[in-house]
């Protein structure tokens, strides 16, 4: 998967995947392509996105 970030582009080696009908994306590539962090919560088993 690529992104373009000022012009430049970067490789994310996280391949999408389908599952059950399902296109499944690694919550990693998501806050990669929008320049967000991934916080896991282990208490709860949760992850989240956000600045």
């Amino acid at each position: 998967m690529q992104k373009i970030t000022n012009g430049q582009k970067e490789t994310i080696n996280a391949p999408a995947f389908e599952t059950n009908g399902r296109v499944m994306v690694p919550l990693r590539v998501i806050s990669q392509l929008f320049g967000k962090n991934v916080d896991w919560y282990q208490e709860g088993q949760i992850a989240t996105i956000g600045d």
